[in-house]
């Protein structure tokens, strides 16, 4: 492993009949534990599958190489929420000559949360110590907001979230979501890898996803706020317009079970720069068919009335990766 300094996950999904996959929903990745191989609770990986279509991306995950340091057979466990798909996957190992590979990784902040005032509450500092011979350090995250129809501001799918990290209380770092609640955010992005075509409202831009598109990494560089020597502190919250969230609800809101996630990771880096994410591999070329009419809007309305409360889920990493 120490001769890689790259890793892709190549994922195609089958829909077969589009009665079988009418829906968007997460399909995630996991590496199982190499001493315990029915614990499989580390998230590599994430997609959102299409509305009715076939689907197949290219999505670079080079930072998870860090939990693969130890080499050996390893156990994968693919969850597609329930959904029937024929499912093809390969990983392609690769040395891309970057100069830095990952070796080290530490979770940060593990779990699924509803996204309200109580929200920031449960994300206590993380202490960790840096290796002597680390020259980056990264945070690396996985982060989407699913739910909407309970509130007036649609969170956390149709909303603007930001996630805020910081490290001995520098800089912050910030990840946020500006197409979310937009007509056509995520039909725009089929150039990037969206299936195109979908059925459905796929056009609509979601808090830090697509359907059929490919939940690609969000990194950080923290190195330069590392104090050399020192025990290093991470902070994380996650605001709406600048403030923690205080949900105003819609009336006669039917509230159901929560449904988003997200996923932040920390990594950090020895000698050179890490490479441009590969791009999620489009299914098709510049098709920008626009199917979100008033008619369609209108009947995505009338579903709302089986809302969800938005919540965030959050599996984040800390990672040390001489590369």
């Amino acid at each position: 492993m120490a001769t890689f300094d790259s890793l892709e996950v190549d994922l195609f999904m089958d829909c077969g009949d589009p009665a079988s996959c009418e829906w968007d929903y997460l399909a995630r990745l996991y590496l199982c534990n190499a001493h315990d191989p029915e614990h499989c609770e580390t998230e590599i990986a994430r997609w959102v599958t299409t509305y009715g279509r076939d689907g197949r991306w290219v999505t670079d995950i080079s930072p998870m190489l860090a939990f693969l340091q130890e080499g050996g057979l390893r156990r994968l466990r693919f969850d597609s929420s329930g959904q029937s798909y024929l499912t093809t996957m390969r990983l392609h190992l690769s040395a891309k000559g970057k100069g830095l590979r990952p070796v080290q990784a530490l979770p940060l902040f593990c779990g699924s949360a509803t996204f309200d005032l109580s929200y920031n509450g449960l994300w206590t500092p993380v202490q960790f110590e840096v290796p002597e011979a680390t020259t980056r350090v990264e945070i690396v995250a996985l982060i989407t907001g699913h739910g909407w129809g309970y509130d007036k501001a649609n969170c956390a799918e149709f909303c603007n979230h930001t996630h805020h990290f910081q490290v001995n209380g520098g800089p912050t770092h910030v990840k946020d979501h500006p197409m979310a609640g937009t007509l056509f955010g995520c039909q725009d992005l089929v150039p990037d890898g969206v299936v195109p075509n979908q059925y459905g409202t796929w056009s609509l831009g979601r808090g830090g996803w697509c359907p059929g598109f490919d939940v690609k990494p969000w990194v950080a560089d923290v190195t330069g706020d590392i104090v050399p020597g020192a025990t290093q502190t991470v902070t994380y919250r996650a605001l709406f317009l600048g403030h923690d969230y205080n949900p105003e609800p819609l009336q006669d809101a039917r509230v159901s079970r929560p449904g988003s996630r997200s996923v932040p990771t920390l990594f950090s880096q020895s000698d050179g720069s890490a490479g441009e994410p590969h791009r999620g591999a489009p299914t098709s070329s510049r098709h920008r068919a626009r199917l979100a009419t008033q008619g369609q809007q209108a009947r995505y309305a009338d579903r709302t009335r089986r809302a969800r409360r938005e919540t965030l889920r959050l599996a984040r990493f800390f990672g040390i990766a001489p590369f």
